[in-house]
C-alpha cells in the first residue's frame, strides 16, 4: 500500500517545504540533516504497511493469524502421535521405551497377550512412517523380540496456516446458529 513512499519520495518532499534561497544539495547541512529523518521515514512506512497486512486474516502471518482466531474461540489443531501395535516374545511393562531408527515409542497399554499399544514420542505424520525391529532403550531381560507391526491411529502434524485460515473465515462468513445448516456442519467437522 505504501510501496510508492521511499526514501527519495520523503526526502524530496522535505526539501520543497525548504526555501530556495537556501543550499539543499547533495552535502548541504540542510540535505545531511534531512537524509536519515528520509530513511526512518521510510521504515516507518514499511513497517506501516507490514502492521496493515496483519490485521487481515487473509495476509496475517501464523502468529498473528492464531491470535486472530483466538477472538473467535478458534485454536489451531495441534499435531497428534501415532499409537502403533508393538508384538513381543515375552510381557512389557507400561511406559518401556524402545527405539527405531531416529524415533521413539513409549509402551502405553496392553491390548492382548504380548501385544501392546505404542505411541510414538515425536508429534506429527512422521511416526506413521516406519514399521519393523524396535530397539530397547532400557536393558529387558529375556526379550529376543520386539517389533512394530501396524498403524493403529495415526499421527497428524499441526493444522496448517493455510486450513487454520480456511476454517476462520468459514466461522466467520457462515456462522452456526439455533441448529441452521452450517450448525450441522460445524458439529460434524469438530
Amino acid at each position: 500500500m505504501y510501496e510508492n513512499i521511499t526514501y527519495e519520495v520523503i526526502l524530496n518532499r522535505m526539501l520543497d517545504r525548504v526555501p530556495d534561497y537556501m543550499d539543499k544539495r547533495e552535502g548541504s547541512v540542510i540535505y545531511d540533516a534531512m537524509a536519515p529523518a528520509a530513511v526512518e521515514m521510510q521504515n516507518l512506512y514499511i513497517e506501516l504497511d507490514w502492521a496493515l497486512e496483519q490485521v487481515f486474516v487473509g495476509t496475517a502471518d501464523r502468529d498473528n493469524l492464531i491470535r486472530r482466531c483466538a477472538e473467535w474461540g478458534i485454536i489451531p489443531y495441534p499435531a497428534t502421535r501415532a499409537v502403533l501395535k508393538g508384538e513381543f516374545n515375552i510381557d512389557i511393562e507400561s511406559g518401556k521405551r524402545f527405539s527405531l531408527g531416529t524415533l521413539n515409542y513409549t509402551v502405553t497399554e496392553k491390548i492382548s497377550d504380548r501385544i501392546y499399544r505404542m505411541e510414538c514420542e515425536t508429534p506429527g505424520a512422521i511416526g506413521n512412517r516406519f514399521l519393523g525391529t524396535l530397539i530397547p532403550i532400557d536393558y529387558i531381560p529375556d526379550l529376543t523380540h520386539a517389533e512394530l507391526t501396524e498403524v493403529l491411529l495415526e499421527g497428524n502434524e499441526e493444522e496448517t496456516t493455510d486450513a487454520l485460515r480456511e476454517r476462520f473465515l468459514f466461522k466467520v462468513q457462515k456462522p452456526s446458529t439455533s441448529g441452521n445448516a452450517y450448525d450441522y456442519y460445524n458439529w460434524t467437522m469438530e
